[in-house]
């Protein structure tokens, strides 16, 4: 079979990551998009299958599987709200993990290939950036619960791809916001920001992501791999690179403790992962923040 007749499911489809996928997949494959209840803009409906299905429910997940017969699952559903997890913790297994159960149930008598989207935050934070034989230690029920799916899916075949990736921004939130919008949006409008100075990652702009997952399912690797930004650095930098390229007064950025940002979730300090063997893999070269701030054509900024 031939890549352009693949059939890829994407789930969570209408999320960050999940309408950056499908719109990237759409110009090589047949691709059914898989939503809970949120709509997509017409002009990407015109040109892909769209369904809404509730994940969390065994046999709506089997018929879904049974009726559109994909050759590939991308599941980029998730709970990803690290506060709401915690205070919402049977909604957050439910979503985290049972939707990668009954997706792997639905498939496991097929030779369809299973995609799953992890996360850093399976580590403490102790000594990041990790890599992918680091033994995870997660510090919330965030993590716990990717976890749990993990080993869900490493229990399933060895033709599963695992992608742990690291803190997600662009500049389009589709009404939640992310680490870019949240920061520019206060820039733009001459507020002050208080970022994290001691909170570690190398966050990565979602489309060089899915540009990155589109080639390793191209390539049809499969195990851990790590996909994130090739910049290790604090969510302070990170604002204070945003600042620099947008033209804000750096001044509206001001570095706290993460202890004094009152969170609810425990958040591990120094998280991220190595991305050498993704470098070395795959010919997308992954973007430091700041150079992906160059290529973001953002309203206000011209940017190409």
């Amino acid at each position: 079979m031939g890549h352009s007749d693949l059939r890829i499911m994407v789930t969570g489809a209408a999320g960050l990551l999940g309408l950056r996928l499908t719109t990237l997949l759409l110009d090589k494959f047949h691709v059914i998009a898989v939503t809970h209840e949120h709509d997509f803009p017409g002009s990407i409906t015109a040109k892909l299958q769209t369904v809404k299905c509730d994940l969390t429910d065994r046999v709506s997940v089997s018929r879904l599987v049974h009726d559109f017969e994909p050759d590939v699952v991308i599941n980029s559903a998730a709970m990803t709200d690290v506060d709401a997890c915690e205070e919402k913790q049977i909604l957050a297994s439910k979503v985290n993990c049972d939707i990668v159960a009954h997706l792997i149930d639905a498939i496991k008598h097929d030779k369809t290939r299973f995609v799953q989207i992890s996360t850093d935050y399976l580590f403490d934070g102790r000594n990041g950036p990790y890599p992918e034989e680091a033994v995870p230690n997660p510090l919330n029920v965030y993590g716990r619960t990717k976890l749990a799916a993990e080993q869900l899916v490493s229990k399933f075949n060895g033709e599963s791809l695992i992608v742990r990736t690291s803190a997600l921004f662009d500049n389009e939130d589709h009404g939640k916001a992310n680490l870019f919008t949240a920061v520019y949006g206060r820039l733009k409008s001459g507020e002050s920001v208080k970022v994290a100075s001691d909170l570690y990652c190398n966050p990565i702009w979602t489309l060089n992501l899915s540009a990155a997952i589109l080639e390793a399912v191209e390539q049809g690797l499969a195990g851990i791999m790590n996909i994130a930004g090739s910049q290790y650095l604090s969510r302070y930098d990170f604002a204070l690179s945003m600042a620099h390229e947008y033209r804000f007064p750096r001044q509206l950025v001001q570095a706290v403790p993460l202890a004094l940002l009152n969170r609810k979730a425990v958040r591990p300090l120094k998280a991220g992962v190595d991305v050498t063997k993704a470098s070395k893999l795959l010919h997308t070269k992954l973007l430091s923040p700041a150079e992906a701030f160059t290529r973001i054509d953002f309203i206000g900024h011209g940017k190409n």
